[in-house]
């Protein structure tokens, strides 16, 4: 088999991105183990850096290896168990993806469907809320790559935090991360988010923060 020479592209769709020359240096350094002291303190560096780009102090604000989906996934698989009651918003194809990976952690789906194009209804959600009393998590979709829309996450998350129900925000960040889009949510939430687009990352690198849980008994 031949060596693969990979053809030079520029990359201007929504993902992947042309990965910045300091990262692709960074990439062809020599390999370390993960428990390396080296790679420890590394790591402690990139989440203290993570956690100034969330505007947290919240240690559970960590780098994923795997694309937004892996940590999209992680955050279902951390707040719901089968049985549980979920309302997942969609407005475009990730909103679609949360109701599947939803499903495959044995939770009930209720759906808030919107217009492709659109921001979720909030009112919508609302009236989802006060239907369905019992719903652990509220999971919705910020900046949706799939329609270019952006939905009102403090609106949402108010909602969620006033129900006292946890929420998912998924953070397709084409468009978001980077532009001072992390605010302060409050209640308790958890966010996933890509990173090779603004910050010129190489592929199949995502991040999470979960901030505080509320128990449903």
């Amino acid at each position: 088999m031949k060596s693969f020479e990979a053809p030079r592209r520029t990359l201007m769709g929504p993902g992947p991105s042309d990965v910045h020359p300091r990262v692709l240096q960074a990439m062809a350094r020599p390999t370390i183990g993960h428990l390396d002291p080296a790679f420890v303190g590394l790591m402690d560096e990139i989440c203290a850096l993570l956690r100034q780009t969330f505007r947290t102090e919240n240690a559970l604000t960590f780098p994923v290896s795997g694309p937004g989906s892996v940590a999209m996934e992680a955050c279902f698989a951390n707040l719901l168990e089968p049985g549980d009651k979920i309302i997942v918003c969609a407005n475009g194809v990730f909103g679609g993806r949360m109701k599947q990976m939803s499903e495959r952690c044995g939770a009930e789906v209720v759906m808030v469907n919107s217009p492709w194009g659109r921001a979720v209804d909030v009112s919508a959600v609302e009236q989802a809320i006060k239907d369905n009393a019992d719903a652990r998590v509220l999971a919705f979709v910020h900046a949706e790559t799939s329609t270019g829309a952006a939905s009102d996450a403090q609106a949402l998350a108010k909602l969620a935090q006033a129900a006292g129900v946890n929420s998912v925000h998924y953070k397709d960040e084409a468009y978001r991360f980077g532009l001072g889009s992390f605010k302060p949510l409050g209640g308790a939430y958890a966010v996933a988010s890509l990173l090779l687009r603004e910050v010129a990352a190489a592929t199949g690198d995502a991040l999470q923060r979960f901030a505080d849980y509320i128990e449903v008994d």
